[in-house]
């Protein structure tokens, strides 16, 4: 195989890659959200934060919450009003701890881990 078919397919190969990873974290309600994530008070529907199949149905499963979620978009906005969330102490809590932080509220996400 010559060098010039290699670097096609494999330039091809990345990205049809990329696409999908974009198309995998996509939600038609939120393709035009851009100033922060918005699921709503998950907190609401069974007093709460651990995510499920219905209140996270697009990402539920997944190890990678940052592989969907952009950590400058989440939390920007106290939605749950039913408690007091100190959304500056939970930006420093990602800051410190990264991906670890998030099952401290939210659970393994389905991921049994």
């Amino acid at each position: 195989m010559n060098l010039n078919l290699l670097q096609h397919v494999a330039g091809s190969f990345l990205c049809l890659s990329l696409s999908l990873a974009a198309i995998s974290c996509q939600d038609e309600t939120r393709i035009n959200e851009k100033k922060y994530e918005n699921y709503g008070d998950i907190y609401a529907e069974d007093q709460s934060l651990l995510t499920n199949p219905s209140n996270h149905p697009h990402g539920y499963g997944k190890k990678n919450c940052f592989q969907c979620h952009n950590v400058q978009n989440i939390h920007q906005v106290d939605l749950i009003l039913s408690l007091d969330v100190d959304l500056n102490s939970i930006h420093s809590r990602i800051a410190e701890d990264g991906l670890s932080s998030c099952q401290d509220c939210h659970g393994n996400n389905g991921t049994y881990e």
